[in-house]
C-alpha cells in the first residue's frame, strides 16, 4: 500500500498544476501530515493488519484490494482520471 501510495502522491507533484491538488500543498494529501494515508497510522492500509493486502496472504487478489482501499483513501478524489489509471498501472507492476 505504501508504494501506491507514494507512487500517486509522487505523481500529483509532478503533474498537478493547481496548488490544492499537490500534496506538498494541501496537508489533505500529504501522508506526513494525513494519518489516513499512512499505513503505520491507519490499520486499513497496512497489509500486516489488513491481510487482504499482503501478498502473502492473499496471492492471488492483492493487487485488487489495494486498489478497492487506496479508492477510499483521501487522494482519490483528488487524482484525475489518467492518474487513477497510471497508478493502476503502476500496482499491476508491483511483485508480491
Amino acid at each position: 500500500m505504501r508504494k501506491l501510495i507514494t507512487f500517486a502522491v509522487n505523481l500529483m507533484e509532478t503533474e498537478n498544476t493547481n496548488s490544492f491538488f499537490v500534496p506538498s500543498k494541501n496537508s489533505i494529501l500529504d501522508p506526513m501530515q494525513n494519518q489516513f494515508l499512512n499505513p503505520d497510522k491507519e490499520t486499513m492500509l497496512n497489509p500486516m493488519i489488513n491481510k487482504k493486502l499482503n501478498p502473502k496472504e492473499n496471492p492471488l487478489h492483492w493487487r485488487e484490494s489495494q486498489y478497492e482501499v487506496f479508492k477510499e483513501t483521501p487522494l482519490w478524489e483528488y487524482l484525475s482520471k489518467p492518474q487513477r489509471i497510471s497508478c493502476l498501472k503502476y500496482l499491476k507492476t508491483l511483485k508480491g
